[in-house]
Formats: C-alpha cells, structure tokens, sequence
C-alpha cells in the first residue's frame, strides 16, 4: 500500500481561482461561468442555506445531459444554444439545483487544511464507504462545519491526487513494478462499454449518460480500440466566443470529434493521449499514463488491440490505499 507519510493537502499546488456556482443559476449561467473561467465543473453554492450542496458539484456534462435528455434531437442542429434553452419550456425555467440529480456522479465532501494525503486516498477511492467522492473541498476552518465561499482553499480531484503520486513514486515503490495483470484484471472487471468511431457524438454522449460512466472506448470496424471519449470531452462542445455550448456538433462522427479536441489540447501527452495498456505492463506505467494524460479510464487491451478490461481512476487510487481493486 502507498503511504505519503507526513504530506499533506498544503502540499499540493496551490488552487490561484476556485470557480463555484449558484444553485438558483440557469444553464445559461452556469454555462458562461464555467466556460469563462475555463473549468469544468463547480461546487454549488445554496444561497437559502447558506452553505454548498454537499451532494454534488455540477460540469457542464450535466448541462449535456439536461439538455439531450429534454430536447428532441432533431432541435439539437439549431445554431443558438441561447435560444434554444429559452425556447424550452423545462429548460428555460430550471435552475442548476434543479438538474443536478445527475450529478450524483460528481459527489464531494470536506475537510479542513492540514489534512493527511493518506486521508484523502481512501475517500476518492471509497475505501471506507464504497461511495468514492470525485473531489475533495479544503477549508479554511473544522471540515465538520459547512465552508462558506470565502473558507475553500483548495479542491482536491482524483486527478491532482495522482499527479502526486507520480512524483513521489518512493511512497509506493514496492508496487511500481506490479503487472496490469496481477492488479487490475479479474473479477474485478467486466468488458468495456465501446462506441463505434462512425457513431454520433450524441449517440456515444447518451451512453455515457445511461450507463452513468465517464468514460468509453472507441474502437474501430475491426473492434481494435483507437480512442476514447469522456465526459471531460464535453469541452469539444464549448463555444468560447458566445461562452454557450455548440451543440450542431453533437452530429459530427466521433472520430472527427476526437481529433478537433486533439487540437484543442496544449500538451503532446493530451493531444495524443495513450489511453491503453496492456496485461504486462507495469502498474507505475499506468500511474505515469494518467497524470500525464488527464484521462478518466484507460482500457486494457490484448494482443489484437480488442478491449478486455478497463481502469479507472477510483481502480487506481484504491489499489495504492489497499493494494486491492475491489472495495
């Protein structure tokens, strides 16, 4: 199992501009912030209890699934986004705490400054529960009070945790030569969820949302795997001149989704992420490939390239708190 020792959250990098949402905001709001401040995804401040909705945070993917959930495909090709949510009569009238029953699949809890690395681990990888949060708020203050707006230090996601990880390979070095194998393949796994490159974005976006993961594989005629398409993908969509979603998009192949987002990128290790292992290779091989690559799975492929299992990041975080995948 890893141990961080004495390291703690004061020892990750610094947070310069902690982005967070009004739960009476509008997806158009909401949209424009999250955008304009080039994140993802917020906390929810709750004006009428004075606190954050300690259930989730909300991403613009949960914009997504609101929106091809409620709107009739064929409206999705209009070019105004604007419009079109002002035009709908759920949508027009919703605010971001209305929607966020998706966002059950972004959960996060509290803790206070100071907090122990290896106190973190397990809960963004749901040792202790098996209900894994995807980020962790630090605050200014006891974590067992609710943190006001001014009170967050910092927010800790399973990616920044593994980042750190990978700089400081000593606090696990009797794992790092571990075999995908031996770690990862098992019981613990069954075959990934692949989409076609040829299918639609909207297509391979939906089974996202039904199947209420973050990441598929995108294999080609031959089922060899060739890619792969995440939620975080949702940035694909952004149109940061209006600071609105481009939902026209959502037509376009994924193949040639893929690679407009390859464009978007600013590291080589993003623009031509590695997003496969395979059986033989090292588990310090996988650590290295998700802090660098920012990915939220990466699939397990055999020698014909055909997926045969899939890790995600709560795989990976729980077997260096464990040493085990399953909770």
């Amino acid at each position: 199992m890893a141990s961080f020792g004495t390291a703690s959250v004061d020892d990750l990098p610094p947070m310069h501009n902690v982005v967070t949402l009004n739960s009476s905001d509008t997806l158009q709001a909401a949209t424009h912030t999250l955008i304009k401040n080039r994140v993802l995804s917020a906390p929810v401040w709750d004006a009428a209890t004075h606190s954050f909705l300690r259930t989730s945070s909300s991403d613009l993917f949960d914009v997504l699934c609101a929106i091809v959930t409620h709107v009739k495909e064929a409206d999705l090709n209009v070019g105004n986004y604007a419009s079109l949510v002002d035009d709908h009569e759920l949508l027009s009238k919703s605010s971001i705490k209305d929607l966020i029953d998706f966002a059950a699949r972004n959960p996060f809890c509290t803790v206070a400054k100071g907090t122990l690395l290896n106190d973190i681990m397990p809960l963004l990888a749901g040792v202790q529960s098996n209900a894994w949060v995807r980020r962790v708020i630090v605050q200014d203050g006891p974590s067992d009070t609710a943190p006001s707006r001014s009170q967050i230090a910092a927010i800790v996601s399973q990616n920044k945790l593994i980042e750190y990880a990978s700089r400081h390979k000593k606090a696990w070095a009797d794992m790092k030569s571990t075999t995908v194998q031996t770690a990862f393949l098992g019981a613990a796994f069954t075959t990934p969820i692949t989409v076609s490159s040829d299918a639609r974005v909207y297509d391979a976006f939906k089974l996202l949302r039904d199947h209420n993961i973050s990441g598929i594989a995108v294999v080609d005629h031959s089922g060899r795997v060739i890619g792969s398409l995440s939620s975080r993908d949702v940035k694909g969509l952004e149109d940061e001149t209006n600071l609105q979603l481009d939902l026209t998009r959502l037509m376009a192949p994924v193949r040639s989704f893929i690679a407009y987002i390859s464009q978007l990128t600013i590291t080589d290790a993003e623009k031509h992420p590695a997003i496969s292992v395979r059986p033989e290779d090292t588990f310090e091989r996988v650590v290295d490939m998700f802090a660098s690559s920012k990915v939220h799975r990466l699939f397990i492929i055999d020698s014909n390239s055909h997926a045969i299992g899939v890790i995600s990041r709560v795989d990976l975080l729980r077997y260096l708190a464990t040493g085990e995948v399953k909770a």
